[in-house]
């Protein structure tokens, strides 16, 4: 799986890929994902340590909090999601990460391919 160069910097700079994604090939303006970090993206769980995170910035942020730009997520889902690469497992995770991810205003449109593992769609 290839994602842009920039978004995968942001992601490793937001410490959302766990250790082991080290093996990583950045090839101008695309990055070639190794297998573990494919999956991590493929089953939702990356999206939701981007979540997490952003959920961490606004609970410390008075400005956040204030204007009410960042809804509050339901983080035990969220961290309760399962890195694996089943089909059920996979519906499980992209059923938490889109409900949580439409308390911000964005609404997925295809969850389908999402589950079904569509790279295209996904990154």
């Amino acid at each position: 799986m290839e994602v842009e160069t920039e978004v995968f910097r942001l992601l490793r700079d937001q410490h959302c890929l766990i250790e082991t994604h080290k093996d990583q090939r950045e090839n101008g303006e695309m990055t070639q994902l190794d297998k573990e970090t494919s999956q991590f993206v493929e089953n939702g769980c990356l999206f939701a340590q981007y979540m997490l995170k952003l959920n961490e910035v606004s609970l410390k942020s008075s400005y956040f909090k204030l204007q009410g730009l960042f809804p509050e997520l339901n983080v035990i889902a969220l961290e309760g999601l399962q890195n694996l690469e089943s089909p059920a497992a996979k519906l499980f995770n992209w059923n938490l990460v889109c409900r949580e991810i439409a308390k911000t205003g964005i609404q997925i449109e295809n969850k389908s391919l999402l589950v079904a593992g569509d790279t295209a769609y996904i990154s």
